[in-house]
């Protein structure tokens, strides 16, 4: 936090409005909402890193 009080967002602001896509933020919570796709995303993208191209493709496939 800097003397003002104010402080740097977590994320751009510009960033955050390209993965709303125009809509609400609060639609971001819902089920199948932006959370669960991220948290889709980067489940798929972590496991892609430890797991062996096989395996990762059926992971994939099941979730």
């Amino acid at each position: 936090m800097d003397k003002k009080g104010s402080h740097e967002p977590a994320m751009p602001n510009n960033l955050l409005d390209q993965l709303l896509a125009g809509g609400a933020a609060s639609a971001a919570f819902e089920q199948g909402g932006l959370l669960d796709t991220l948290k889709k995303a980067l489940t798929e993208r972590a496991m892609g890193e430890f797991l062996p191209r096989e395996l990762f493709s059926s992971f994939s496939r099941s979730i």
